[in-house]
Protein backbone atom coordinates (compact mmCIF):
# COMPACT_ATOMS: atom_id res chain seq x y z
CA UNK A 1 0.00 0.00 0.00
CA UNK A 2 2.83 2.37 0.91
CA UNK A 3 4.55 1.65 -2.39
CA UNK A 4 1.31 2.42 -4.26
CA UNK A 5 0.96 5.79 -2.52
CA UNK A 6 4.57 6.66 -3.31
CA UNK A 7 3.99 5.78 -6.96
CA UNK A 8 0.89 7.99 -7.13
CA UNK A 9 2.70 10.88 -5.47
CA UNK A 10 5.63 10.52 -7.87
CA UNK A 11 3.27 10.51 -10.87
CA UNK A 12 1.55 13.70 -9.69
CA UNK A 13 4.87 15.48 -9.22
CA UNK A 14 6.14 14.38 -12.63
CA UNK A 15 3.02 15.80 -14.30
CA UNK A 16 2.61 18.91 -12.17
CA UNK A 17 3.22 21.31 -15.09
CA UNK A 18 0.49 19.62 -17.11
CA UNK A 19 -1.95 19.76 -14.22
CA UNK A 20 -1.31 23.48 -13.70
CA UNK A 21 -2.38 24.35 -17.25
CA UNK A 22 -5.23 21.86 -17.36
CA UNK A 23 -8.77 23.05 -17.98
CA UNK A 24 -9.44 22.83 -14.23
CA UNK A 25 -7.08 25.77 -13.72
CA UNK A 26 -8.95 29.05 -14.06
CA UNK A 27 -6.56 32.01 -14.44
CA UNK A 28 -7.53 35.43 -13.17
CA UNK A 29 -7.86 37.61 -16.27
CA UNK A 30 -8.24 41.40 -16.25
CA UNK A 31 -9.16 43.13 -19.51
CA UNK A 32 -7.99 46.74 -19.91
CA UNK A 33 -9.76 49.00 -22.43
CA UNK A 34 -8.49 52.50 -23.29
CA UNK A 35 -11.37 54.50 -24.75
CA UNK A 36 -11.94 57.96 -26.19
CA UNK A 37 -15.42 58.98 -27.42
CA UNK A 38 -16.63 55.40 -27.89
CA UNK A 39 -20.11 55.56 -26.37
CA UNK A 40 -21.70 53.71 -29.31
CA UNK A 41 -19.22 50.80 -29.23
CA UNK A 42 -17.80 50.43 -25.73
CA UNK A 43 -20.83 48.59 -24.34
CA UNK A 44 -20.58 45.78 -26.89
CA UNK A 45 -16.82 45.40 -26.33
CA UNK A 46 -17.31 45.11 -22.56
CA UNK A 47 -20.16 42.58 -22.81
CA UNK A 48 -18.15 40.36 -25.15
CA UNK A 49 -14.92 40.65 -23.16
CA UNK A 50 -16.66 39.86 -19.87
CA UNK A 51 -17.24 36.30 -21.14
CA UNK A 52 -13.51 35.65 -20.73
CA UNK A 53 -12.47 37.94 -17.88
CA UNK A 54 -12.81 38.31 -14.14
CA UNK A 55 -12.71 42.09 -14.33
CA UNK A 56 -13.09 44.77 -17.01
CA UNK A 57 -11.24 48.06 -16.54
CA UNK A 58 -11.96 51.03 -18.80
CA UNK A 59 -9.99 54.26 -18.93
CA UNK A 60 -12.19 57.04 -20.30
CA UNK A 61 -9.46 59.29 -21.64
CA UNK A 62 -11.23 62.64 -21.43
CA UNK A 63 -14.17 61.73 -23.64
CA UNK A 64 -16.72 64.43 -24.42
CA UNK A 65 -19.54 61.90 -24.89
CA UNK A 66 -21.15 59.24 -22.68
CA UNK A 67 -18.33 56.68 -22.88
CA UNK A 68 -17.92 56.43 -19.11
CA UNK A 69 -21.66 56.04 -18.47
CA UNK A 70 -22.00 53.34 -21.14
CA UNK A 71 -18.98 51.50 -19.77
CA UNK A 72 -20.35 51.48 -16.24
CA UNK A 73 -23.83 50.48 -17.42
CA UNK A 74 -22.36 47.40 -19.10
CA UNK A 75 -20.30 46.26 -16.13
CA UNK A 76 -16.96 47.99 -16.65
CA UNK A 77 -15.04 49.63 -13.84
CA UNK A 78 -14.18 53.10 -15.08
CA UNK A 79 -11.20 55.32 -14.39
CA UNK A 80 -11.58 58.75 -15.94
CA UNK A 81 -8.96 61.26 -17.04
CA UNK A 82 -10.04 64.88 -16.72
CA UNK A 83 -8.87 65.55 -20.28
CA UNK A 84 -7.59 63.61 -23.29
CA UNK A 85 -4.00 62.57 -22.51
CA UNK A 86 -3.41 59.91 -25.18
CA UNK A 87 -3.43 56.14 -25.46
CA UNK A 88 -0.11 55.71 -23.67
CA UNK A 89 -1.35 57.61 -20.63
CA UNK A 90 -4.58 55.58 -20.64
CA UNK A 91 -2.69 52.28 -20.74
CA UNK A 92 -0.36 53.42 -17.96
CA UNK A 93 -3.36 54.19 -15.75
CA UNK A 94 -5.05 50.89 -16.62
CA UNK A 95 -2.00 48.71 -15.97
CA UNK A 96 -1.38 50.35 -12.61
CA UNK A 97 -4.97 49.74 -11.58
CA UNK A 98 -5.05 46.19 -12.97
CA UNK A 99 -1.98 45.18 -10.99
CA UNK A 100 -3.93 45.75 -7.76
CA UNK A 101 -6.19 42.80 -8.68
CA UNK A 102 -3.18 40.41 -8.78
CA UNK A 103 -4.14 38.95 -12.19
CA UNK A 104 -2.47 36.01 -13.87
CA UNK A 105 -2.96 37.61 -17.28
CA UNK A 106 -3.79 41.12 -18.47
CA UNK A 107 -5.43 41.64 -21.86
CA UNK A 108 -5.47 45.02 -23.61
CA UNK A 109 -8.01 45.78 -26.32
CA UNK A 110 -9.18 49.06 -27.86
CA UNK A 111 -12.71 50.27 -27.22
CA UNK A 112 -13.57 50.96 -30.87
CA UNK A 113 -14.88 47.46 -31.66
CA UNK A 114 -12.40 46.73 -34.47
CA UNK A 115 -11.06 43.71 -32.58
CA UNK A 116 -13.41 40.93 -31.49
CA UNK A 117 -13.15 40.11 -27.77
CA UNK A 118 -14.16 36.55 -28.72
CA UNK A 119 -10.55 36.11 -29.88
CA UNK A 120 -9.29 36.58 -26.31
CA UNK A 121 -8.87 32.79 -25.73
CA UNK A 122 -6.42 32.69 -28.66
CA UNK A 123 -4.21 35.17 -26.81
CA UNK A 124 -4.50 33.42 -23.45
CA UNK A 125 -3.48 29.97 -24.69
CA UNK A 126 0.29 30.54 -25.24
CA UNK A 127 0.62 32.08 -21.78
CA UNK A 128 -1.30 29.26 -20.13
CA UNK A 129 0.81 26.59 -21.81
CA UNK A 130 3.94 28.57 -20.87
CA UNK A 131 5.22 28.98 -24.41
CA UNK A 132 5.17 32.81 -24.23
CA UNK A 133 4.81 35.77 -21.87
CA UNK A 134 3.50 38.23 -24.48
CA UNK A 135 0.94 37.44 -27.16
CA UNK A 136 0.01 39.89 -29.91
CA UNK A 137 -3.20 39.65 -31.93
CA UNK A 138 -2.12 40.05 -35.56
CA UNK A 139 -4.50 41.63 -38.05
CA UNK A 140 -2.52 40.44 -41.07
CA UNK A 141 -3.83 36.90 -41.24
CA UNK A 142 -7.16 35.10 -40.99
CA UNK A 143 -8.10 36.42 -44.45
CA UNK A 144 -8.74 39.88 -43.01
CA UNK A 145 -9.50 42.65 -45.50
CA UNK A 146 -7.07 45.30 -44.27
CA UNK A 147 -7.11 48.58 -46.24
CA UNK A 148 -3.99 49.01 -48.36
CA UNK A 149 -2.95 52.30 -46.75
CA UNK A 150 -3.03 50.60 -43.37
CA UNK A 151 -0.88 47.74 -44.61
CA UNK A 152 1.70 50.16 -46.01
CA UNK A 153 1.79 52.31 -42.86
CA UNK A 154 1.99 49.32 -40.54
CA UNK A 155 4.72 47.66 -42.60
CA UNK A 156 6.87 50.80 -42.25
CA UNK A 157 6.26 51.11 -38.51
CA UNK A 158 6.76 47.38 -37.95
CA UNK A 159 10.08 47.45 -39.81
CA UNK A 160 11.33 50.32 -37.63
CA UNK A 161 10.02 48.76 -34.42
CA UNK A 162 11.46 45.33 -35.21
CA UNK A 163 14.81 46.91 -36.02
CA UNK A 164 14.93 48.52 -32.60
CA UNK A 165 13.48 45.54 -30.70
CA UNK A 166 15.40 42.93 -32.72
CA UNK A 167 12.18 41.01 -33.28
CA UNK A 168 10.23 39.81 -36.31
CA UNK A 169 6.67 40.68 -35.31
CA UNK A 170 4.25 41.19 -38.22
CA UNK A 171 1.83 43.52 -36.43
CA UNK A 172 3.80 45.66 -34.01
CA UNK A 173 1.02 48.26 -33.86
CA UNK A 174 -1.75 45.96 -32.67
CA UNK A 175 -3.20 47.04 -29.33
CA UNK A 176 -4.91 43.67 -28.84
CA UNK A 177 -2.44 41.86 -26.59
CA UNK A 178 -2.10 39.55 -23.61
CA UNK A 179 0.62 39.86 -21.00
CA UNK A 180 1.69 37.49 -18.27
CA UNK A 181 1.63 39.12 -14.84
CA UNK A 182 5.43 38.86 -14.63
CA UNK A 183 5.68 41.19 -17.65
CA UNK A 184 3.48 43.90 -16.15
CA UNK A 185 5.73 44.24 -13.10
CA UNK A 186 8.63 45.28 -15.35
CA UNK A 187 6.79 47.66 -17.69
CA UNK A 188 7.29 51.41 -17.36
CA UNK A 189 5.41 53.41 -20.01
CA UNK A 190 6.92 56.81 -20.78
CA UNK A 191 5.04 57.72 -23.98
CA UNK A 192 1.60 59.28 -23.63
CA UNK A 193 0.64 59.02 -27.28
CA UNK A 194 0.24 56.47 -30.06
CA UNK A 195 3.86 55.29 -29.96
CA UNK A 196 3.10 53.28 -26.83
CA UNK A 197 2.56 49.99 -28.70
CA UNK A 198 6.05 50.15 -30.17
CA UNK A 199 7.53 51.30 -26.87
CA UNK A 200 6.06 48.36 -24.96
CA UNK A 201 7.16 45.83 -27.56
CA UNK A 202 10.73 47.14 -27.59
CA UNK A 203 10.94 47.08 -23.79
CA UNK A 204 9.54 43.57 -23.28
CA UNK A 205 11.78 42.23 -26.06
CA UNK A 206 14.86 43.71 -24.42
CA UNK A 207 13.79 42.19 -21.10
CA UNK A 208 13.99 38.79 -22.78
CA UNK A 209 10.30 37.88 -22.64
CA UNK A 210 9.04 35.46 -25.27
CA UNK A 211 6.73 37.10 -27.80
CA UNK A 212 4.38 35.27 -30.17
CA UNK A 213 1.54 36.31 -32.48
CA UNK A 214 -1.88 34.80 -33.05
CA UNK A 215 -4.10 35.70 -35.99
CA UNK A 216 -7.28 37.51 -34.94
CA UNK A 217 -10.27 38.88 -36.81
CA UNK A 218 -10.65 42.58 -37.54
CA UNK A 219 -13.59 44.75 -38.56
CA UNK A 220 -12.88 47.96 -40.48
CA UNK A 221 -16.52 48.44 -41.48
CA UNK A 222 -17.19 52.15 -41.22
CA UNK A 223 -13.53 52.56 -40.14
CA UNK A 224 -13.97 53.64 -36.53
CA UNK A 225 -10.54 55.24 -36.28
CA UNK A 226 -10.55 58.69 -34.65
CA UNK A 227 -7.02 59.50 -35.74
CA UNK A 228 -5.54 60.40 -39.12
CA UNK A 229 -3.39 57.40 -40.21
CA UNK A 230 -0.70 59.54 -41.85
CA UNK A 231 -0.37 61.72 -38.76
CA UNK A 232 -0.37 58.57 -36.63
CA UNK A 233 2.49 57.06 -38.63
CA UNK A 234 4.68 60.14 -38.34
CA UNK A 235 4.00 60.48 -34.61
CA UNK A 236 5.03 56.87 -34.02
CA UNK A 237 8.11 57.30 -36.21
CA UNK A 238 9.09 60.39 -34.22
CA UNK A 239 8.61 58.44 -30.99
CA UNK A 240 10.81 55.62 -32.28
CA UNK A 241 13.48 58.13 -33.27
CA UNK A 242 13.45 59.70 -29.80
CA UNK A 243 13.63 56.27 -28.18
CA UNK A 244 16.58 55.36 -30.40
CA UNK A 245 18.44 58.57 -29.52
CA UNK A 246 17.70 58.16 -25.81
CA UNK A 247 18.89 54.55 -25.77
CA UNK A 248 22.16 55.28 -27.50
CA UNK A 249 22.76 58.43 -25.47
CA UNK A 250 22.32 56.39 -22.27
CA UNK A 251 24.77 53.77 -23.56
CA UNK A 252 27.29 56.49 -24.40
CA UNK A 253 26.86 58.15 -21.00
CA UNK A 254 27.23 54.82 -19.22
CA UNK A 255 30.44 53.99 -21.06
CA UNK A 256 31.80 57.47 -20.33
CA UNK A 257 31.03 57.17 -16.63
CA UNK A 258 33.07 53.96 -16.43
CA UNK A 259 36.20 55.97 -17.22
CA UNK A 260 35.55 58.75 -14.70
CA UNK A 261 36.32 58.58 -10.96
CA UNK A 262 33.17 58.50 -8.87
CA UNK A 263 32.72 60.89 -5.97
CA UNK A 264 31.79 59.50 -2.60
CA UNK A 265 28.25 60.47 -1.83
CA UNK A 266 25.45 59.29 0.40
CA UNK A 267 22.63 57.40 -1.30
CA UNK A 268 19.63 59.48 -2.24
CA UNK A 269 16.10 58.66 -1.20
CA UNK A 270 15.52 57.24 -4.69
CA UNK A 271 18.46 54.87 -4.19
CA UNK A 272 16.81 53.54 -1.06
CA UNK A 273 13.45 52.87 -2.71
CA UNK A 274 13.12 49.60 -4.62
CA UNK A 275 11.36 49.62 -7.98
CA UNK A 276 8.85 46.90 -7.27
CA UNK A 277 6.70 47.46 -10.33
CA UNK A 278 4.11 50.22 -10.10
CA UNK A 279 3.70 52.74 -7.27
CA UNK A 280 1.13 52.24 -4.56
CA UNK A 281 -2.38 53.51 -5.20
CA UNK A 282 -2.01 56.36 -2.75
CA UNK A 283 0.98 57.68 -4.72
CA UNK A 284 -0.62 57.48 -8.12
CA UNK A 285 -2.91 60.49 -7.93
CA UNK A 286 -6.05 58.37 -8.32
CA UNK A 287 -8.83 59.71 -6.15
CA UNK A 288 -12.24 58.07 -5.89
CA UNK A 289 -15.24 60.04 -6.98
CA UNK A 290 -18.45 59.30 -5.09
CA UNK A 291 -21.17 57.73 -7.22
CA UNK A 292 -19.03 57.88 -10.34
CA UNK A 293 -15.86 56.69 -12.04
CA UNK A 294 -12.42 57.17 -10.60
CA UNK A 295 -10.61 60.37 -11.48
CA UNK A 296 -6.96 60.55 -12.48
CA UNK A 297 -5.63 64.15 -12.46
CA UNK A 298 -2.67 63.53 -14.76
CA UNK A 299 -0.81 66.29 -16.53
CA UNK A 300 -1.47 66.34 -20.29
CA UNK A 301 1.55 65.67 -22.47
CA UNK A 302 1.95 64.38 -26.01
CA UNK A 303 -1.85 64.41 -26.24
CA UNK A 304 -3.69 62.73 -29.08
CA UNK A 305 -6.72 60.76 -30.00
CA UNK A 306 -6.24 57.15 -30.97
CA UNK A 307 -7.24 53.93 -32.74
CA UNK A 308 -5.15 54.97 -35.74
CA UNK A 309 -2.99 51.85 -36.08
Amino acid sequence: MRRLLLTIASTILDNLDTLLVDSTFHPRVVVCIPAYNEETRIGHVIREASLFANQILVCDDGSSDGTALEAEANGGRVIRHFRNLGKGAALRTLLREAEKASPDIIVTIDGDGQHSPRDIPKLLSPILDRSAEVVIGSRFGNGNAVPRYRKIGNSILSALTNMSARTSVRDTQSGFRAYSSKVIATMVISRNGMGVDSEILIKVAKEGFRIVERDVSINYEGDTSTFNPVSHMFRVMWGLFLAFVKEHFNEFAQRGSETLPLKNSAPSRLDKVGNGGFPKAENRGLTPRLNGPLQSPLTPRDTDNYHGG
